[in-house]
């Protein structure tokens, strides 16, 4: 990839709905390219444009991040991929089996997942998030030439 199409891809990342002109004008890209390029990444690159929310204030206060490692790694992965709570899933090393980001309303609701998590685990470690520090803010272009 061109140093351009990161620093479009740095733009679609800083705010996926503004628009490819504003996209061009930014990045000194003619629009007709931006389109081009976007089009492209579509295709292999962007998975899909999603919101970060404040889970906090649509009522889901308890955020929880688990490391497990599975009796049946099959079953417990279909049971995490399948779960409402359930934010993200990673495939890990070390020990490990999965990595998981939950959300719940509440501490009966977590309790009762761990409940049904417990019998397809035989490991797990659990980490309580307190707060967000950085999100998706990965920046693509190194140089510090974005703008």
């Amino acid at each position: 990839m061109k140093q351009e199409d990161f620093i479009i891809l740095d733009e679609l990342r800083k705010n996926s709905r503004r628009s490819l002109t504003e996209i061009g004008n930014l990045t000194n890209v003619t629009l007709s390219s931006v389109f081009k390029k976007v089009e492209k990444m579509e295709k292999k690159l962007i998975k899909k444009y999603v919101s970060l929310l404040s889970f906090e204030n649509a009522g889901f206060s308890i955020r929880i991040s688990l490391a497990l490692k599975s009796k049946d790694r099959e079953s417990l992965k279909k049971f995490l991929l399948e779960h409402p709570n359930v934010n993200s899933v990673y495939r890990t090393s070390q020990g490990y089996d999965f990595f998981v980001e939950t959300v719940f309303p509440n501490m009966l609701s977590f309790e009762n997942f761990m409940e049904q998590v417990s019998s397809v685990t035989s490991d797990k470690k659990i980490f309580h998030i307190i707060e967000d520090l950085r999100l998706e803010d990965f920046n693509l272009v190194q140089d510090g030439s974005s703008k």
